[in-house]
């Protein structure tokens, strides 16, 4: 029996991929050094809340020394940052009456 062929990842990627300002400068966003030019990318870019949206799901539970580049505009402390604060406010605050 063959075995079935392996699926192109650009089948799964959502259909903004390919019109965000970062599409094809992965070197831009996940180079050494590039903080810069890939926050001006993201500063340009239309699709800012879904890329946070994917980075929030796909970076779920990876330790913080694995994480790299810039997505959404943030750079590996400030996703990690973010994340905390938001968690933090979803915390339900008990009132007494």
């Amino acid at each position: 029996m063959e075995a079935a062929p392996l699926a192109n990842l650009a089948d799964f990627r959502p259909s903004w991929h390919s019109s965000a300002a970062c599409a094809g400068q992965l070197d831009v966003m996940f180079g050494q050094f590039t903080y810069r030019a890939a926050r001006e990318l993201c500063a340009g870019c239309d699709y800012v809340p879904e890329c946070r949206a994917d980075a929030d799901i796909a970076e779920a539970g990876v330790a913080v020394l694995y994480l790299f580049g810039i997505v959404a505009g943030e750079n590996p402390d400030e996703r990690v940052a973010r994340r905390a604060v938001e968690a933090l406010e979803a915390v339900p605050v008990a009132v007494s009456a």
